[in-house]
């Protein structure tokens, strides 16, 4: 609740408004929030960290570290993308 407070303050209302709203009647928009709302954060204590791996399999392709940020300059602003 609190990142989409600060979008609606930082961005232009028509960007705002297309990435907070739904197409028609908001159903695929309804079900990715309930979605959402199932997830949980399950954190696992005493388990063995001596082998730990950031690399998962996305579509068939190993990936050693999944995440990297790269800046990007938009409109001569810097922002910060996560891929």
């Amino acid at each position: 609740a609190e990142m989409r407070l600060r979008a609606r303050r930082r961005l232009p209302r028509m960007v705002f408004d297309f990435i907070d709203g739904g197409a028609d009647d908001e159903r695929t928009l309804r079900e990715n929030e309930a979605a959402l709302a199932r997830l949980t954060f399950a954190p696992r204590a005493m388990t063995n960290v001596r082998k730990v791996s950031t690399g998962l399999e996305l579509f068939g392709v190993p990936l050693s570290m999944p995440w990297r940020f790269r800046n990007r300059r938009c409109s001569g602003k810097i922002s910060t993308a996560i891929l």
